[in-house]
């Protein structure tokens, strides 16, 4: 089974979408296309993570280092996308609540 996250970044207009796939009891490989040059870096640079790499800090998480070497600004919302799909894919975040939840984003208020 797949998960599939989409990304609208209002602040540059891409799209980014973001599958996550369990291939192995322990590994997920993560597929991103997107409009953004730096995220297509990224995505090249992110494949299959193991599932104890998602747990990892983010100083040591290699979503967050693979997107320290692609370039990504910190304002980017796709390494977060990332993590949440592939923490959806291996069972960390629950698909029903989710659907219940609907959208998550980030508002400026001030």
């Amino acid at each position: 089974m797949t998960t599939v996250f989409e990304v609208n970044s209002s602040l540059c207009g891409n799209k980014t979408q973001i599958t996550a796939e369990l291939v192995e009891k322990s590994k997920i490989k993560i597929n991103i296309e997107s409009t953004c040059p730096k995220v297509k870096k990224y995505a090249e640079l992110l494949n299959d993570l193991g599932v104890r790499e998602l747990v990892s800090s983010m100083i040591d998480n290699p979503v967050y280092i693979k997107a320290a070497h692609a370039k990504i600004t910190p304002d980017c919302l796709i390494p977060s996308g990332a993590m949440l799909t592939a923490w959806t894919e291996a069972g960390m975040v629950s698909k029903n609540l989710l659907k219940k939840c609907g959208p998550q984003c980030i508002i400026f208020i001030k």
